[in-house]
């Protein structure tokens, strides 16, 4: 299954082809989150990183205010870490730096997405 609007980058190069997904799911999420932002809730990685159990929580109020039923399994809050170390993507590789560059010329050509496309 492809990213609606995929279909001009099928006989493009991989690291286009790669960067396009990105840059097409990242840009239909602006769509969506501005015609029904009541049913988006953002999850900044960081704060995900930082507190893992208190982002379940909010997940699970989020759900629960909209009418949706969460049940949580038995002791599962003592299995989840308190913390997550934080990673970043790493650009050291050839291939991570050519995507990232045609990323960025995606969003020349197609113009910005409000989400960030890269941490």
């Amino acid at each position: 299954m492809w990213p609606k609007g995929f279909e001009a980058f099928i006989n493009e190069s991989l690291p286009r082809k790669v960067a396009a997904q990105v840059y097409l799911v990242e840009s239909r999420y602006d769509k969506q989150a501005g015609k029904i932002p009541e049913v988006i809730l953002d999850a900044p990685y960081s704060e995900v990183c930082a507190d893992p159990r208190g982002f379940l929580r909010r997940v699970v109020a989020f759900a629960h205010s909209r009418g949706i039923k969460v049940t949580e399994k038995e002791n599962a809050a003592q299995r989840i870490p308190e913390q997550f170390r934080q990673s970043k993507a790493s650009l050291e590789d050839e291939d991570s730096r050519m995507i990232l560059a045609t990323l960025e010329q995606l969003v020349r050509e197609r113009g910005e997405v409000t989400v960030p496309l890269l941490p």
